[in-house]
């Protein structure tokens, strides 16, 4: 077995200088790419292999290059602001030999960091202990736990991919600007065999409300995901997938009710046009009947959104 990580930056050579520093001293990887996603000052870095790119692509593109580039049996993706935390070197331990197409883990935010807990958010937190992850150091996954552990943040570095997995089964990452990592990570959950799962913390990631990172974006490129959300909803119309339909289900209602709090008050009424739009097509009127029977809150949620509604913040 052999790591790879791949790293798309943009004017961030500060702190991908310090990712790179970290990464190199755990030992674990074989490869390192750093995709240059048009810099105005263009990375210069021994401690990796630099792909450059003139223009900017955007996240998900780059990191699509990145993986081309990629000759390791597995891969890593992670942000050049976030850091690799030792925890990443008993999970590589534990995972020698083991067949799996991709391993989820924890990881600590910084807001709950800045409180004195080396933690998730609460609501991630609390779907890891939904799925009997609490203190397994690592398990197989499937089923309701899977679907739980779906919900989790769609994060892009939070999980340990076979490279072979994503190139089999064409996963990639959408050209979008915001909310690139929800396809992969959803069509990871669909089309993998064998998941793994670690409660170790193996990553720390870095929010910065009112930043100028892309991350705290207001404008109407929230609203252009929604396609990407319905290419996903479509592919999970299989009976076997019922459990992860329904639990993206659960997900996309709470993402419209979180872009609506955080988009530009401009773009409230476009973006609730393309809600209702998507629960239009996503949700068959046998669907709705059956979620209203087996899940009322949930049901309740999509009825407001689809009157131009939104559930309290």
């Amino acid at each position: 077995m052999s790591l790879g990580l791949v790293i798309p930056v943009r004017d961030d050579g500060a702190a991908l200088e310090r990712l790179l520093a970290g990464a190199g001293g755990l030992g674990l990887f074989d490869q390192i790419v750093v995709v240059d996603d048009g810099s105005a000052d263009p990375v210069v870095t021994d401690r990796a292999e630099v792909i450059r790119q003139d223009s900017a692509t955007g996240p998900g593109p780059a990191r699509n290059r990145g993986l081309d580039a990629i000759r390791t049996s597995h891969v890593l993706f992670f942000d050049s602001d976030d850091m690799i935390t030792p925890g990443m070197v008993p999970l590589w331990r534990d995972l020698a030999g083991r067949e799996f197409d991709f391993c989820l883990f924890r990881h600590a935010d910084t807001r709950r960091i800045a409180r004195g807990h080396w933690h998730q958010m609460p609501h991630d937190d609390a779907l890891w202990r939904l799925a009997g992850m609490g203190g397994r150091h690592l398990a197989p996954i499937s089923g309701q736990a899977a679907a739980w552990l779906a919900q989790t943040a769609n994060y892009p570095w939070n999980k340990i991919y076979r490279t072979g997995f994503l190139q089999a089964s064409g996963i990639r990452f959408p050209d979008l600007r915001l909310h690139e990592d929800v396809a992969p990570h959803w069509h990871s959950f669909a089309a993998a065999g064998t998941i793994l799962a670690s409660d170790r913390i193996c990553a720390s990631h870095t929010v910065s409300p009112g930043g100028s990172r892309m991350t705290n974006a207001r404008g109407r490129e929230r609203i252009d995901a929604i396609a990407s959300l319905q290419e996903i909803s479509a592919s999970l119309q299989d009976p076997a997938r019922a459990p992860l339909r329904h639990a993206f289900r659960h997900f996309a209602s709470g993402l419209f009710d979180w872009i609506y709090y955080h988009i530009d008050p401009r773009w409230r009424a476009e973006l609730l046009t393309a809600v209702r739009g998507f629960w239009q097509a996503c949700l068959p009127p046998g669907d709705e009947t059956r979620l209203i029977r087996h899940d009322p809150v949930l049901a309740l949620r999509i009825a407001l959104q689809m009157a131009g509604g939104r559930a309290p913040c």
